[in-house]
């Protein structure tokens, strides 16, 4: 009985600490089932009392340059204005589709760059 106490009290420990001094950075696409999805888990986080402070839009198409992509982002601006009305205290940041796998320090830093613009 002792160790299920002392595993409560861990367990009590762990979320004041998520609760206090973890941000949390939701990250989703701009497309109808995770944009659906995304307020479940918003609900279930905040059950917890646990709060996100950013929201990250991944796969943005920002150069529609092909009938493909003008489709595409033709789909995504729907999804991206409910997104960006819906959470807007959180200031939606949208990080643009590449053309490739992000691999590496450099194609990094370009996430980076998008996600932490230098004013």
């Amino acid at each position: 009985m002792q160790v299920l106490r002392r595993w409560d009290e861990l367990a009590r420990t762990c979320m004041e600490f998520l609760r206090r001094e973890v941000g949390f950075t939701m990250v989703t696409i701009a497309e109808a089932l995770a944009v659906a999805q995304l307020e479940g888990v918003f609900a279930e986080l905040a059950r917890y009392g646990l709060q996100v402070g950013r929201l990250v839009i991944n796969n943005v198409v920002t150069a529609p340059d092909s009938e493909f992509l003008r489709q595409k982002a033709g789909q995504q601006r729907p999804h991206l204005e409910l997104l960006r009305t819906r959470y807007a205290p959180l200031a939606p940041v949208a990080v643009p589709l590449f053309p490739g796998e992000v691999r590496g320090v450099e194609q990094l830093r370009q996430v980076a760059a998008w996600l932490h613009p230098v004013a």
